[in-house]
């Protein structure tokens, strides 16, 4: 018999099950508890903090979604959708886009009396739209506008390549050299709006102010003060074809047609209106505002 100082330890085999029952001594019953298992990792890093969470079914807070893609355009050139230039404040002209690279029959890239911006028009497009509202995608200017009736391809070189359903605004000053009723003469196709110091005197498009002419002009008569005034036109070109831009003024006669082209004034060369010269328009044209008509019995 050998003998040993560690108590001797009884095991039960139970045959079938396998289960090995370990006693702590002879005559007893008291098992030896198994060895605690170590502790696992946990499977993410614990949160540490104070941690919200939402309540059961809300939804995650929602996120800026990304600004529409720009409007593809003939030519693989982009031009913003339509309202996209909202920051613009309502009536104010983007002052902004790309100069064409070559001149063309709507203006050069350069300099001239009036700068023209250009923008893209959706198709079937009726009248001119609020051009104030829309992102211009080429910069022209001109001294005048002598468009005659031609067939117009290229679109806008160094710009895009748009041959059709596009508009220019034009915007400049151009002086009246004395008191007096005067006539503007104007031919557009598409549409064209004549606006001087804020007044409409010309619409060449369906229902607008002025005299249509047999030949396809239309025709008013305008009182202006001596001195520089703002001039503003709007052009449209609907569906690829021929294009024209024409406009004439003259002192109003009798018998007499508007044989002069409009010619602006650069910057430089403005000469400073004299007090209120607003114009009266007279005939069939939109009246100035109430109080700024000239008084009667003055030119």
């Amino acid at each position: 018999m050998v003998r040993t100082s560690v108590p001797l330890l009884f095991a039960v085999l139970v045959l079938g099950g396998c289960t090995v029952t370990v006693y702590d001594k002879p005559g007893t019953n008291k098992p030896i508890p198994p060895p605690a298992a170590a502790p696992r990792a946990p499977a993410h890093p614990v949160q540490t903090g104070n941690v919200t969470r939402p309540a059961f079914g809300n939804q995650p807070a929602a996120t800026a979604r990304p600004a529409p893609p720009p409007l593809p355009t003939k030519g693989g050139a982009t031009v913003s959708p339509v309202g996209a230039s909202k920051t613009v404040n309502p009536g104010v002209t983007p002052q902004v886009a790309p100069p064409v690279t070559s001149p063309t029959v709507f203006g050069n890239g350069n300099s001239g009396a009036f700068r023209g911006l250009a923008y893209v028009l959706s198709p079937d497009t009726k009248r001119i739209p609020d051009l104030s509202q829309i992102t211009p995608f080429a910069t022209v200017f001109t001294d005048s506008f002598q468009v005659k009736p031609q067939a117009f391809t290229g679109g806008f070189p160094g710009a895009l390549m748009q041959e059709d359903w596009f508009a220019i605004r034009y915007e400049g000053l151009f002086n009246v050299p004395a008191d007096g009723p005067y006539l503007f003469k104007m031919m557009a196709d598409d549409g064209a709006q004549l606006v001087i110091d804020g007044v409409v005197v010309l619409d060449d498009q369906v229902g607008g102010p002025g005299s249509r002419i047999p030949t396809g002009w239309v025709a008013q008569t305008t009182t202006l003060k001596a001195g520089t005034h703002k001039l503003r036109v709007d052009y449209m070109q609907a569906e690829k074809g021929n294009v024209s831009l024409e406009l004439f003024m003259d002192p109003a006669k009798n018998g007499m047609q508007a044989a002069t082209p409009l010619v602006g004034l650069t910057p430089g060369a403005a000469v400073p209106p004299p007090a209120a010269a607003v114009p009266a328009v007279t005939g069939r044209g939109i009246p100035a505002p109430p109080g700024e008509r000239p008084k009667p019995g003055t030119k």
